[in-house]
């Protein structure tokens, strides 16, 4: 399961091994660093992402599920867009990915 983002989706995963399930759980920085508060400032809409960011209760269960060892491994959704890019975001047009691969080096100092 990619992109794990939530408390409820880290317990389905536990639900499905235990009922004998072979799964695989990966998240990525922004579900770890970042909570939706980060849409009240004003540039939040570069950090909006699928799934999106969730609460402060989700981030302190992914990083349970990583100590864990309920999370397997931690990815990278990092797409390249500039500011500007994510600024011209349109109802059908959305540049869904925040920028990862900044974030990965404040994951590797906790």
């Amino acid at each position: 399961v990619v992109h794990v983002s939530s408390e409820a989706g880290l317990a389905e995963i536990a639900r499905a091994r235990s009922l004998g399930g072979t799964v695989f759980a990966e998240t990525c920085p922004q579900y770890l660093l970042l909570d939706e508060t980060v849409f009240a400032r004003p540039d939040g809409h570069r950090f909006q992402c699928s799934p999106p960011v969730r609460t402060p209760r989700d981030q302190d269960a992914l990083w349970a599920g990583i100590a864990s060892g309920a999370i397997d491994t931690i990815g990278s959704d990092h797409c390249v867009f500039l500011a500007e890019q994510k600024s011209r975001v349109t109802i059908v047009v959305r540049r869904d990915a925040p920028p990862a691969i900044t974030m990965r080096a404040m994951i590797d100092s906790r």
